[in-house]
């Protein structure tokens, strides 16, 4: 069978930004003499070949790229086909089910029909998914069905959606239309009398409405959908039947693309339009069913950065009643007109006093920018995305003026009869000015070099209130699709002129179709990202906005006064990019903010804006959710949002799933850290509910497991939040299988088996094993259940311990061992020699007549402490870690104390030198008068305290240093050995200090390794500089710079000597700072050698 080529879609399925725009008059492509009466089928290919099904005539009529008559007909046995759809190698599907209830197939290599679905009515819905199933949406039946076209039998159809019985239950549907199937086989219908568009996920009869008053969020009321199509990042486009519009939906919610102008026969008007398609270009082709015509809508433009702030609001969305006041009159001038808030947030107002500009930056309480310029009076401003800035001043100058940011000069580009009360840059750069005294509208492109007269856009110049005229307006506001909206000041009403039109229609007011709100005067208007309405009712001192419900007064509701709450006569708006609102407060002379609460918000209905589906399977990966609970298969997914805010994820499925939402990253080997939220079955039906808050900008992970250990089956997760969602899945299978085939014959190479199978047939494969993967971190010691993350410091136990080979004797270990061994032995030798001659020296009663001595004999008797606890350190190391059999008892004494023990001999030597250094700087400056019995009272008592105090900096040691151990799991592919002999213990001494404790024991290591460096220093400098002084006064015939150079040369080796302290103790100090999983087996002597060295 001839298969079709699946992952090459025949239709259009292009990308649009957020504030796509299409021409809102449309070009008549085919009128009834070439689409027939009431035309409904339209597809539009990749390469541009327009096909449209002639109902009367029972053809298809066929036109390529460029064409404007047909250029090919194809004439059929069918009758009044309502649909077609075209595969990408131009095979044409139609249906012919009204009468004779199949669909056809025109072959386009044979030009020939063939039958290729049974159906029971009309498919009023073709569609074919990338396997070749064929889908076919039976309005009679109430039923989508389903086949495959692969199949060469035409066996019965399957059900793909509806119960063939009407309803609006979620597995049922009421004469569906429209359908279309994405690339994860995923069924979106138009579920024509139930108003709604619904989704039936894969293998799914349960449908979920996406669309219309029903949905999550009804952002869109629809009036019998007729036809659909998700773009390439999935956003519904849907022929709104009864309301005569396409309607699209994007990151801000549905609007109404084409066709927004009620119904009609004019070229912005549509009458019961029944399909659509897209052409490569992102024109939109559309069946006008009643007008007898087929309709192209160009896209105008596709993409458009707004310079101004238009958010979208929740209907129950709440301002902070009291303001706050920005600016008084002192920056903003008295009676302020204009205010612009862009979307970097900054602040332009209007000093109308000063004739000046005047700026903030975000986050700036006063002004960061003035420009002055030679306007007047100016009651309006516009910024554009570049920084350009357009400002009012045709009060007594009769103009508009430009700032431009790149030159910072002014350049008239408008020129107008009066003060423009509002000005406005549309899409396609068109300059609006709204001509108070002058009744009127007027416009022009800043696009055209020459400063012609400028257009009407709305009014006749004179006063009145007929939907031509205009009284005094005020504030205007112009939408992506062109449409103006004005305030009508003195006709109490907001008037809306749609593109091209110059008789308004009122939407907001006393006369409006739906008279909700009395307005006042209205000076000011904004639209939000849904086309909701935000006035500034002046003469009622208030901000009023409309939302699903109707009209409500938002701020300044508290009647007009000074206060916080209050606002008199205010003038303009505009909203930063947070949702909080500024106004200018002309009567009070200020510019109010009023914040915007988001937790007005938190509980409102959200948007559907994802489906993820997914199965656990025994090709999942595995972690331990905690150690009473282990083998869990799990699948983690990465979750960005593009708006801050609440977001609900609910699961379902054949599982009893476990949800966990983690920030930044999730760690299997530690499920509880960056864990926010977990969850179980707070959901229906025994399935997850998650709600939480997120922030743009930052990463989560989802993780799905089971509540039981090792289940596998389908799952799926409904994601609901104000935006759109990005899911990426971040967990892969554990392994990769291939399948290789082979079929043995009689042409195969034999081999003797054995005596009773002498010849056997026989093929050989080469294997290569591919073991790629993570390796095992040296940050890490331990299993899923009882690990240990090591921390900054490197011991001697970190690193010896992957050089030692546990039961095997000294003189079979690496000789880097057995070198540091004998090395370890040379120095304690020299260090014991070097100690007892020191100690034999300072015993004298002549070296002990002044604490001095008594010092240097402490430090001989510390230094042999050292030697001796450094070569117990590091044998207690070497046979413990060679005989692995060793005692706890033994090795968690020896973890807590022999380290410490180290440490505090060697910081005692330090401060016992750093004690003989300030006695001699004492004798100095003592002199003659120095109490010798005095100086060893104190050294009797320093050294009796000192130890103390050192131990006092290092008890956190004692409390935070224990063993760790853990041991392997049993081995149970070494069929040799009991799994009891394949286990393996593993016992390191380690540190686990809390963040806090980790700086304190940074704090302590450089007090004791840098102040006795410190203090040797200062001692020294100031018996070489006192001393000077001294001779000087004595010796006057030498200059006191002479005495410091002879004083330095005399006792530079009290200089030397501090700095050799500090050179021994930088070894020590940098091996303490290194993070301790730092592989010290590449480099061994580079970290053991400092540690010898500085210790010896």
């Amino acid at each position: 069978m001839e298969r079709l080529a699946v992952l090459a879609l025949s239709f259009n399925q292009l990308k649009f930004s957020p504030t796509t725009t299409w021409n809102s008059n449309g070009i008549t492509f085919a009128n009834q003499s070439i689409a027939g009466n009431n035309p409904i089928g339209i597809f539009v290919s990749t390469n541009n070949t327009i096909y449209v099904a002639h109902r009367e005539n029972n053809t298809i009529a066929i036109w390529q790229e460029e064409n404007v008559n047909p250029t090919n007909i194809i004439f059929g046995n069918f009758t009044t086909p309502n649909s077609l759809f075209v595969t990408s190698n131009d095979d044409i599907y139609i249906d012919d089910g009204a009468e004779n209830g199949r669909v056809q197939k025109w072959v386009a290599k044979t030009n020939n029909f063939v039958v290729v679905m049974s159906v029971n009515s009309s498919c009023w819905g073709l569609f074919i998914d990338i396997h070749d199933i064929l889908y076919c949406s039976m309005p009679n039946h109430q039923q989508v069905v389903k086949r495959s076209l692969n199949d060469p039998a035409m066996t019965s159809n399957r059900i793909a959606a509806g119960t063939g019985i009407e309803g609006s239950a979620s597995n049922q549907l009421e004469s569906p239309r429209g359908i279309f199937v994405d690339v994860n086989l995923d069924l979106y219908v138009a579920d024509y009398t139930n108003d709604r568009v619904q989704l039936f996920q894969s293998g799914e009869l349960n449908g979920i409405t996406v669309a219309g008053y029903t949905s999550l969020s009804p952002t869109v009321t629809l009036l019998r959908p007729s036809g659909i199509i998700l773009d390439a990042e999935k956003y519904l486009f849907i022929v709104d039947q009864n309301n005569h519009r396409i309607v699209g939906s994007s990151l801000n919610g549905f609007r109404c693309l084409v066709g927004c102008y009620g119904r009609g026969p004019h070229s912005n008007q549509l009458f019961l339009p029944a399909s659509f398609s897209f052409d490569r270009s992102g024109n939109i082709f559309v069946t006008d069913q009643v007008n007898h015509r087929v309709q192209k809508f160009l896209l105008m433009k596709d993409s458009f950065a707004l310079s101004f702030n238009q958010l979208k609001f929740c209907p129950t969305t709440i301002w902070n009643s009291k303001g706050i006041t920005l600016a008084d009159r002192s920056i903003a001038g008295e009676y302020p007109g204009a205010i612009f808030v862009s979307t970097n947030n900054t602040i332009y107002v209007a000093n109308q006093e000063n004739k000046s500009i005047v700026m903030w930056q975000e986050g700036s309480l006063n002004p960061t920018q003035i420009i002055p310029g030679n306007f007047t009076k100016p009651s309006s401003l516009f910024v554009t995305s570049n920084g350009d800035i357009y400002v009012d001043d045709g009060f007594e100058n009769g103009r508009v003026q430009k700032w431009m940011i790149e030159t910072s000069t002014f350049v008239v580009v408008m020129n107008v009869n009066s003060s423009c009360w509002g000005l406005f840059v549309d899409i396609n750069d068109t300059l609006y000015c709204s001509m108070n005294r002058h009744h009127q509208v007027v416009k022009r492109s800043l696009n055209d070099p020459a400063m012609t007269s400028n257009r009407i856009a709305a009014g006749t110049g004179i006063e009145g209130s007929a939907s031509n005229q205009l009284y005094s307006p005020g504030g205007i506001f112009v939408d992506v699709n062109l449409d103006l909206y004005v305030a009508d000041c003195r006709n109490n009403r907001v008037q809306l002129f749609q593109s091209g039109e110059l008789n308004g229609i009122t939407v907001a007011g006393s006369k409006s179709e739906n008279p909700t709100l009395t307005l006042f005067d209205p000076s000011g208007i904004i639209l939000d990202a849904e086309k909701y309405l935000f006035i500034v009712d002046q003469y009622n001192h208030r901000i009023v906005g409309s939302g699903l419900n109707g009209f409500r007064c938002l701020v300044g509701c508290y009647g007009s006064g000074p206060h916080s709450n209050q606002l008199f006569y205010p003038f303009s708006l505009s909203f930063d990019r947070s949702g909080n609102m500024l106004v200018i407060d002309q009567g009070n002379t200020r510019i109010q903010k009023f914040n915007y609460l988001k937790k007005s918000c938190s509980n409102s209905s959200s948007l559907l804006q994802k489906i993820y589906s997914a199965s656990l399977t025994k090709n999942n990966q595995i972690y331990y959710r905690d150690c009473d609970k282990r083998n869990f298969y799990y699948e983690s997914i990465q979750l960005k949002v593009t708006e801050s805010g609440y977001y609900t994820f609910r699961s379902s499925g054949d599982i009893d799933p476990y949800g966990s939402i983690y920030k930044n990253k999730f760690n299997p080997l530690d499920p509880s850290k960056n864990l926010l939220k977990t969850d179980d079955d707070s959901g229906s039906n025994t399935q997850f509910k998650l709600d939480i808050h997120l922030d743009v900008g930052m990463t989560y992970v989802l993780v799905v497991t089971t509540y039981e250990s090792k289940e596998t089956e389908n799952f799926s997760i409904v994601v609901l939040g104000p935006n759109k969602v990005i899911l990426q899945r971040l967990s892969t299978p554990v392994n990769i299988q291939l399948r290789y085939s082979l079929k043995l014959t009689e042409d195969s190479p034999t081999y003797y088996r054995d005596c009773q199978v002498p010849q056997c047939h026989y093929e050989t494969l080469q294997i290569h094993v591919n073991t790629t993967g993570p390796e095992q971190s040296s940050c890490v010691i331990g299993d899923q259940c009882n690990f240990y993350i090591k921390g900054i410091g490197l011991t001697l136990d970190d690193i010896l311990h992957d050089e030692l080979q546990p039961n095997t004797v000294l003189n079979n270990q690496p000789f880097s061992i057995k070198l540091s061994a004998g090395l370890t032995i040379i120095m304690f030798v020299a260090g014991l020699i070097n100690s007892i001659l020191s100690f034999i020296t300072f015993q004298s009663k002549d070296s002990q007549q002044v604490g001095c001595g008594m010092y240097l004999l402490a430090s001989s008797i510390t230094s042999l402490l050292a030697i001796s606890m450094f070569i117990i350190k590091f044998w207690f190391v070497v046979l413990t870690h060679i005989n692995v059999s060793t005692s706890l008892p033994v090795l968690r004494g020896g973890c807590a104390s022999i380290e410490s023990i180290l440490k505090l001999f060697l910081y005692l030597d330090g401060w016992l030198n750093a004690c003989v250094a300030v006695e001699r700087a004492v004798l100095m400056f003592k002199g003659v008068n120095f109490d010798k019995k005095k100086s060893k009272s104190i050294a009797r008592r320093a050294i009796l305290i000192l130890p103390f105090c050192i131990f006092g900096t290092l008890i956190h040691e004692f409390v935070f240093r224990r063993l760790f151990e853990y041991e392997t799991a049993p081995d149970t592919t070494d069929m040799s050995k009991t799994n009891e002999d394949t286990i393996k213990r593993y016992v390191s001494c380690i540190t686990h200090y809390s963040p806090s404790v980790q700086d304190y024991n940074t704090a302590v290591l450089f007090f004791h390794l840098v102040g006795p460096f410190i203090v040797n220093l200062l001692s020294a400098l100031f018996i070489i500089f006192g001393g000077a002084q001294q001779r000087s006064t004595a010796r006057t015939n030498q200059s006191f710079k002479e005495h410091v150079q002879e004083q330095f040369s005399k006792n530079k080796q009290l200089i030397i000597s501090p700095i050799v302290l500090l050179v021994l103790s930088i070894p020590r100090l940098i091996i303490s700072l290194l993070p301790g999983c730092a592989k010290t087996s590449e480099n061994l002597w580079l970290y053991l050698g400092p540690i010898i060295y500085e210790s010896v």
